[in-house]
């Protein structure tokens, strides 16, 4: 089959069809750069060619080269600017070059043409929560919840906009769902975020249990300093405080971010000394 579409390129070197098939053969061998210099190829030819934009972009998107495909696309929607299955692949081009606003625009003109799918969902509920739109994103959330189980990611972005709208039960509620989710290395900073939800709920045992648990996944010098600051001032054990105030000095804290936290840390261990 690829010598025949070879065959037809040397008599005629601007068929399209030809280098689309060509991309299809190369890309079920496992040759995705031949598959793509064969898509570039027609999409020199033809840029406002739908169906090549496309392919190209979508194969793009794959290899996380979201702002080539989103030349692609902005090319393509030229000649035909409401065209649906290109302002999907527009919108998780934006979304890859993290321009929330943008992938907010597009998803909400999604959905008024009547395309609510999981995919233009997934793009907008964590481009509200970026935009700091946190009830939207919730709302989103939630229609995703009902056609079925949230993933650790959704779950995350669900508990972290309950927590940000001040509504720390349903926020500890969604983290525990994300960390039993939980298969990824985010593990410690969901303990640490629950950690410190309960913190400010005054369930400060419950906190130190979740800030220890997030350090059996990863060592955080700011773990240590957070056990150090709720045994010194809410849970009022001195000795405990300053094992974890030697913990944190222990850990690389070099770095113009830490100088004010370990001279706090030093300053206060004099104190707890005398």
């Amino acid at each position: 089959a690829t010598e025949y579409y070879q065959k037809i390129l040397a008599l005629d070197s601007m068929h399209i069809a030809s280098y689309r098939a060509l991309s299809t053969i190369a890309q079920a061998n496992g040759e995705i750069e031949a598959s793509r210099n064969y898509l570039s190829k027609a999409n020199q030819i033809n840029p406002k060619n739908i169906d090549v934009a496309y392919d190209l972009s979508i194969l793009d998107l794959s290899l996380k080269q979201y702002a080539r495909a989103d030349s692609i696309l902005s090319l393509a929607l030229t000649s035909d600017s409401k065209n649906i299955v290109l302002l999907k692949a527009k919108a998780r081009a934006q979304y890859g070059l993290q321009k929330f606003k943008s992938t907010i625009e597009l998803g909400e003109y999604l959905l008024e043409t009547g395309d609510s799918s999981d995919m233009v969902l997934n793009l907008l509920a964590p481009s509200y929560y970026f935009n700091k739109d946190y009830v939207k994103c919730k709302d989103i959330l939630g229609k995703l919840e009902e056609r079925g189980e949230l993933k650790e990611a959704q779950l995350y972005y669900m508990a972290m906009s309950y927590a940000n709208l001040q509504h720390t039960k349903q926020a500890i509620s969604y983290l525990e769902k994300t960390l039993e989710a939980a298969i990824s290395p985010n593990t410690a900073n969901y303990y640490f975020e629950k950690a410190t939800l309960y913190e400010e709920e005054g369930r400060y045992k419950q906190a130190a249990l979740d800030y220890r648990n997030s350090l059996q996944f990863k060592v955080l010098p700011v773990t240590f300093y957070s056990l150090g600051l709720l045994y010194d001032y809410k849970l009022k054990q001195v000795k405990t405080a300053k094992k974890y105030y030697r913990r944190y000095l222990l850990e690389d804290t070099k770095g113009a971010e830490n100088k004010r936290y370990v001279e706090f840390v030093k300053q206060r261990m004099l104190e707890l000394d005398n």
